[in-house]
C-alpha cells in the first residue's frame, strides 16, 4: 500500500482513543488503514480510513476519516463505503472462524473537519453489501444517523 502522511488531527484522534483506554487489553488502534473492498465484482479495491479501532478478535469496531485529506466533497459517501467495507471484512472473518455471517451490522463512524468531529451510525445490511458487490442500486433505502 502507498505511504501516506498522517495529518495531525489523525494523530490527535488516535491519542485520544489510546488515552481513554482503547489500546489496552482487547482493543487496538490503527492508522492509516486500507481495508479490502469488494465492489462491482472486483475484489482488488480498497477503502482508506484514517483510523480504525479493532477488538481482540480482529473485528473492525470504529472507523474515522479526516475530511481534510480529500476536501469536503463526497466524504460522507466515502464513510458509508468504509462502513460497507468493514461489514464485508468482519463477515469474512466470521466465516473463516466457522461463524455465520451477520445479516446486519451498525458501524460507528467519525469524520473530522479540523478538530470538529461528526459522529455517524451507519447501518449496513447484507442486501446493501450485495448490491455494492454486484454493482446494483440497493432495493432498500439506508438511513444514516448523525
Amino acid at each position: 500500500m502507498p505511504t501516506v502522511r498522517v495529518p495531525r488531527i489523525d494523530e490527535f484522534a488516535r491519542e485520544v482513543l489510546i488515552t481513554v483506554g482503547f489500546e489496552k487489553g482487547r482493543y487496538g488502534v490503527f492508522s492509516p488503514r486500507w481495508i479490502p473492498l469488494s465492489i462491482c465484482d472486483d475484489n482488488r479495491k480498497v477503502a482508506q480510513m484514517s483510523l480504525c479501532l479493532k477488538d481482540e478478535s480482529d473485528m473492525l469496531l470504529l472507523l474515522q476519516m479526516d475530511k481534510t485529506l480529500m476536501g469536503r466533497s463526497n466524504v460522507d459517501a466515502r464513510m458509508i463505503i468504509g462502513a460497507i467495507t468493514a461489514y464485508q471484512v468482519n463477515n469474512n472473518k466470521r466465516q473463516k472462524r466457522g461463524l455465520h455471517p451477520l445479516d446486519a451490522m451498525t458501524m460507528p463512524c467519525i469524520t473530522m473537519v479540523g478538530t470538529r468531529p461528526t459522529f455517524y451510525l451507519v447501518p449496513v445490511t447484507k442486501a446493501l453489501s450485495d448490491a455494492v458487490m454486484s454493482c446494483q442500486y440497493p432495493s432498500d433505502r439506508t438511513g444514516v444517523e448523525m
